[in-house]
């Protein structure tokens, strides 16, 4: 038969190994959390860090559209300056006899300014049989329209009006289709 001492030992030992589990359960509990404060902390940082990437990336974007515009648009007020000048060659040319060697020699210096004027990003807005725009647009005059479909149309340009990388710089004077239907 085990004796008093051994069976004191026994029950200390079950004891001890109680309050081990005991204390291991309260431990596993306390890790469990910090482990979920840690998860959660981790997925706060992330999406801060998600969040600042974006914004960098989208400031970057915006930067280089800026960068873009300021470059295209670097010589709108030279181009906007020689646009009259454009606009004498035009009327100085019309009408007259295209067989002229003198005619044909500022047809040529003429058409070699619009060339470079149009490697510059300008563009003509020539908008015949097009809805009247106002971005586009000026009208000078209305016309008679035959059709109800000509009625606020553009039925003829009187001065041709310019557009630097889409942007209307100069619009173009307009007449304007008005259709009347007779009673």
């Amino acid at each position: 038969m085990p004796d008093q001492s051994e069976q004191n030992q026994e029950e200390n030992k079950e004891t001890d190994e109680h309050q081990e589990e005991g204390e291991n359960e309260e431990t596993e509990k306390a890790l469990r959390h910090v482990l979920a404060q840690c998860r959660k902390e981790k997925t706060e940082y992330l999406l801060g860090w998600q969040r600042c990437k974006a914004d960098a990336v989208n400031i970057k974007q915006q930067e280089e559209i800026k960068r873009r515009d300021i470059i295209q648009f670097a010589a709108e007020d030279l181009i906007q300056a020689l646009i009259p000048v454009l606009e004498t060659f035009n009327y100085a040319l019309r009408g007259k006899d295209a067989k002229d060697p003198y005619v044909q020699g500022f047809g040529h210096i003429q058409n070699q300014f619009i060339t470079i004027l149009k490697s510059c990003g300008l563009t003509v807005i020539e908008d015949i049989g097009v809805v009247f725009d106002t971005s586009r647009h000026e009208s000078v005059g209305m016309t008679p329209a035959a059709k109800k479909e000509e009625d606020n149309t553009v039925m003829e340009v009187v001065e041709n009006g310019y557009a630097l990388y889409e942007k209307v710089i100069k619009p173009a004077k307009v007449k304007i289709g008005e259709y009347k239907k007779e009673m």
